[in-house]
């Protein structure tokens, strides 16, 4: 038998690693199996817990409470069957003390990296789309003493240049390098080769940041993300931030196969509809989902921890106050929500830095797609976790 473990994050959320810790303290595994690989992995255990232990979510009134039977010498345990993926395909690159997700350069290369782009191929891209609105043009342009727009100039200087060669004479000017457009151009040199000339001339950089300094880099940090956002939409047809979430942040998720963790709700934020129904809200949990993002408008890390139940395991219909925005009235407004118990689909749980919003998602029957509201009050983090 042996202690459960934690991952890292990044340091934002260092009160809630200890949180995972003192919890981890408490909860063992045996009989592990596990595959691992580059980006992910898959481990099968079984996971203890002890019944005499409070399983509490930060302290805010959720609870996992433990209803196995299960011996272990003299203490009565819960042994739950997991089932565990993690699907961090940035795991073996990514530093989270050293990574900022606002670094666009950072993130230039770790696309290049996850989308197995070599130095030949992101050249190549670069230089099939030199004469095309895919990508920026130059930050530096060409200056003229004649009455000639500089944009007439730049027409004509790409109706008279190959992408190849357009590409080599940019790259020249913006990095201040000398590389014989002509002699790629006529003596059947490879990608390959120009990346190399490329590096002999900047030796303290990297052929692929020419190109990024030449079309991509801005003074202005968000234009500058909206070039890179461009660039990798039209290799790969997803945005920047879809391929951060997907690659870089990590996530995953653990099914449990028995129906032993009941997760209660707090009284305060949950109430069952029936008035002299006095007994907790609760659910056997079936699976528990995970996913770091990053909100680039709002500049925060959001945790998204997402808690599914075993089918008709919740405990009764229930309600709760939301803050939601009422389109027809065009404002926002407060009202209270009922939820038919055979309607709900799971609670998750948006862990933002300094504060927790919680969001219940339930079937509409009528239309037949899922509703998400969120509830009026958040929570707001400080020292002792406290509620707002």
């Amino acid at each position: 038998m042996q202690q459960g473990e934690y991952r890292s994050l990044p340091k934002d959320y260092n009160f809630l690693m200890d949180n995972m810790r003192l919890h981890n303290e408490s909860i063992y595994f045996q009989n592990l199996q596990f595959s691992q690989g580059k980006g992910g992995g898959f481990k099968s255990l079984d996971l203890i817990f002890f019944n005499n232990v409070k399983y509490e979510f930060l302290n805010i009134g959720f609870e996992i409470k433990t209803t196995g039977k299960d011996k272990i010498g003299q203490r009565e345990v819960t042994i739950v069957p997991a089932r565990a993926n993690d699907t961090w395909k940035g795991s073996d690159v990514v530093d989270f003390n050293k990574y900022n997700p606002k670094d666009n350069l950072t993130n230039f290369f770790f696309m290049k990296y996850f989308l197995n782009i070599s130095d030949a191929d992101l050249l190549a891209h670069f230089i099939n789309n030199a004469n095309s609105v895919q990508i920026p043009k130059p930050i530096k342009k060409r200056e003229s003493v004649v009455t000639v727009s500089t944009e007439e100039l730049e027409r004509e200087r790409k109706r008279n240049e190959s992408n190849l060669k357009l590409f080599i004479n940019d790259i020249n000017k913006v990095n201040k390098i000398n590389i014989n457009s002509d002699e790629y151009e006529k003596s059947g040199k490879s990608l390959d080769d120009l990346c190399k000339e490329i590096n002999k001339q900047m030796p303290d950089s990297d052929c692929g940041f020419s190109a990024y300094k030449t079309y991509i880099a801005d003074n202005d940090e968000k234009r500058e993300r909206v070039n890179l956002d461009i660039f990798y939409r039209s290799i790969s047809s997803q945005s920047l931030d879809r391929l951060t979430d997907d690659f870089v942040l990590p996530r995953g998720d653990i099914e449990f196969d028995e129906k032993k963790l009941n997760l209660t709700f707090p009284k305060d934020l949950f109430f069952n509809t029936e008035q002299e129904n006095k007994s907790e809200l609760s659910f056997f949990i079936n699976k528990i989902e995970h996913h770091l993002t990053y909100d680039f408008d709002k500049e925060t890390y959001v945790l998204i921890v997402k808690i599914f139940p075993y089918s008709d395991s919740l405990s009764s219909d229930f309600k709760f106050i939301s803050l939601y925005d009422d389109v027809l009235k065009g404002k926002n407004v407060t009202s209270e929500i009922f939820v038919n118990k055979n309607d709900f689909k799971n609670i998750e749980f948006l862990i933002y830095p300094d504060r927790l919003k919680i969001n219940v998602v339930f079937k509409n029957r009528e239309y037949n797609y899922d509703k998400i509201y969120a509830l009026k009050k958040e929570i707001i983090f400080n020292k002792a976790n406290s509620k707002k």
